[in-house]
């Protein structure tokens, strides 16, 4: 993987949360396949994970790591801090 390639990468991934790209076009360029299966995938896989959070009490943004940028404030005054919208 080289620097040239990356960027090409996150160009298409920003493409596509941008909506200059479609979930379609994405995966058939980048993957050569159907993009419903791994989008389907994903949202279970996210359904199963918010279930977990539930759960443990937890907020489901923990399990991710904020995008660079993300401002972090404490929640309800407790030593836990959350990404802010």
């Amino acid at each position: 993987l080289t620097a040239d390639s990356g960027r090409t990468m996150q160009g298409e991934i920003d493409g596509l949360h941008s909506g200059l790209n479609s979930w379609a076009d994405y995966y058939s360029r980048s993957q050569g396949r159907c993009w419903k299966g791994p989008l389907e995938q994903r949202i279970e896989e996210l359904r199963w994970a918010s279930a977990k959070c539930k759960e443990a009490n937890i907020p489901l943004e923990y399990i991710f790591a904020p995008k660079p940028g993300t401002v972090m404030v404490p929640m309800n005054g407790e030593d836990k801090t959350a990404p802010t919208s």
